[in-house]
């Protein structure tokens, strides 16, 4: 068994504390995440866990009581078609993010039926993803964390501060690459390094 670092969990190879910076962020997050996605190595969103000083995960399971999502505060992160921009969103919100694969997160939507009650927001054009080693469906997928971070940069008006999310995670990414190799990454990504 390879030895883990204390910090990031991850095998010491491969520790990422050194980018793991802590940010103040105004805006709390509470993210919704999908049971696979919390156990899937290439995850995102504990990077976010570990920098951001307003953040709540909480485990999606059908049944379970999810009191939380009926905060009067909290407001959904989602391409709906009836979602309003980014810019608009309240003050004194709670950002909240569902973390999984699309097909995930449609599920939770559908189990779910206050996720669909709640006031939503999307991006007014989301830049392009930078987690080269997981794909979407969805033009214009993001990841979790970049999701994060761009939301935030935009409700808080902090252009570029949380930067260091996205740094975190480009190095998770570079090691991932660098594990699988540049012949494998380009037959299934198509991309280079």
């Amino acid at each position: 068994m390879r030895e883990r670092c204390s910090g990031c969990q991850r095998p010491v190879s491969v520790c990422l504390c050194a980018a793991l910076v802590s940010l103040k962020n105004r805006v709390p997050v509470r993210v919704l995440q999908h049971p696979k996605e919390r156990k899937h190595a290439l995850g995102t969103v504990w990077i976010a866990e570990k920098m951001l000083s307003q953040i709540f995960v909480h485990s999606f399971s059908s049944g379970q009581s999810m009191d939380w999502l009926q905060m009067p505060s909290l407001s959904l992160l989602f391409p709906a078609p009836d979602a309003q921009p980014l810019e608009a969103f309240p003050e004194d919100g709670t950002l909240l993010v569902l973390d999984g694969t699309w097909d995930q997160v449609r599920g939770m939507m559908a189990a779910e039926s206050v996720l669909r009650h709640l006031p939503t927001y999307r991006f007014a054009s989301p830049e392009p993803s930078r987690y080269r080693i997981r794909s979407s469906r969805q033009p214009g997928g993001l990841s979790s964390l970049e999701a994060i971070a761009w939301a935030l940069e935009v409700i808080e008006n902090r252009k570029g501060f949380y930067e260091p999310l996205r740094n975190a995670m480009d190095r998770m990414v570079a090691y991932q690459i660098e594990a699988m190799g540049e012949e494998i990454y380009r037959r299934n990504y198509g991309g280079a390094s």
